[in-house]
């Protein structure tokens, strides 16, 4: 998953977007993070890339739809990484944005809003021209308040993609 290959595959059927942008991912956190800190990956394939660039097997995961269905959940909870609580100590909280599709991704939204509650502006990582979001939380137990305002989803389906449009056109 070279990314020329990606960029030339994003938005396609073809994009390997489960294989996407590991490499880039775990730069990224090397130099966001310091070693031994805590980490809550969103799913089980970005705490899987997390925890392979980093060389950790401590990356915890939160429970997922996802997980279910590709058969993870049993193994993460085998392995005791599945987090059900809010961390008791500061901690990193890594969203994979476009894991989720986005019929899903409100309930996604509400349920860590549910979990760690109002989160501080991200720090984020746009890969493949977009195609790919990661938004990197630092959740802080003392600094947590209850409540939360999920972000306002929409979608466009006016103008159509790649339409020209002129200086003033309705959406």
């Amino acid at each position: 998953s070279l990314p020329q290959a990606r960029d030339a595959l994003a938005g396609s059927f073809l994009y390997p977007g489960d294989l996407a942008g590991g490499q880039e991912l775990g730069e990224w956190m090397r130099a966001q993070t310091v070693p031994g800190e805590t980490i809550v990956a969103s799913n089980f394939g970005s705490a899987a890339r997390i925890a392979f660039a980093l060389g950790r097997a401590d990356v915890r995961v939160l429970d997922d739809p996802r997980n279910r269905k590709h058969g993870r959940a049993a193994q993460i909870q085998d392995w005791g990484l599945q987090l059900d609580s809010p961390p008791v100590a500061p901690a990193w909280f890594l969203l994979d944005d476009t894991a989720m599709p986005m019929k899903h991704r409100l309930a996604a939204y509400h349920r860590h809003c549910a979990l760690f509650g109002a989160l501080p502006p991200p720090r984020l990582l746009f890969l493949d021209h977009g195609h790919r979001r990661f938004l990197l939380f630092r959740f802080d137990p003392r600094a947590a308040r209850q409540g939360c305002i999920a972000p306002a989803l929409s979608y466009i389906d006016a103008p159509l993609a790649r339409a020209t449009v002129g200086k003033r056109f309705e959406v």
